[in-house]
């Protein structure tokens, strides 16, 4: 066939063996010099090799594949798991921040309703002043005219008692009144 292979069919079953010519030299000449090697074992033991490397190369191909899939895999579950803990942190942070903002609130109306106060207490403090310097104002009057009324009522009576003893003819003690 020329590929160096020739088959000869032994009893209906061929066979193939490794051709080898070579020419003799010149002292035979016309001589030619074949040898025949059995090939089938070869053959046969290169096809198992090829179907072997051929296995191994799919298995390779196939687990290659597979860890690929398998990193693909997990990197897709870490990537979910990634972005679940994302939105679930991003929940509690809204949650948070609402908490918060209602605390703020809450916090702001009391302040103000403290400045409210404060300045209740305040005013009263200063109408409680006003009212205390009031009393006091009204407790110095109520001495200065006590003080005015108590000679003023003495000459009063000192002098009524005079014009009585005027009226009864009494001018000695009517002159000490």
């Amino acid at each position: 066939a020329g590929d160096g292979l020739a088959t000869i069919d032994n009893a209906g079953k061929p066979r193939q063996f490794v051709e080898v010519v070579q020419d003799l030299p010149a002292a035979v000449p016309g001589w030619r010099l074949w040898l025949l090697t059995p090939a089938d074992a070869a053959l046969s033991s290169a096809a198992n090799t090829a179907r072997l490397t051929t296995l191994l190369g799919l298995l390779l191909m196939g687990l290659l594949a597979y860890v690929l899939t398998r990193r693909r895999r997990t990197r897709r579950l870490r990537q979910e798991a990634l972005a679940r803990m994302n939105a679930e942190l991003e929940s509690r942070v809204s949650t948070r921040t609402a908490e918060l903002t209602r605390s703020n609130t809450a916090l702001a109306g009391e302040i103000a309703e403290r400045e409210n106060a404060e300045a209740k207490v305040r005013r009263l403090r200063d109408d409680l002043a006003q009212a205390n310097r009031l009393s006091i104002l009204g407790q110095i009057a109520a001495g200065v005219a006590h003080e005015i009324n108590q000679p003023v009522a003495a000459i009063r009576t000192y002098a009524e008692n005079a014009g009585r003893f005027l009226e009864t003819g009494k001018t000695e003690p009517a002159s000490g009144n």
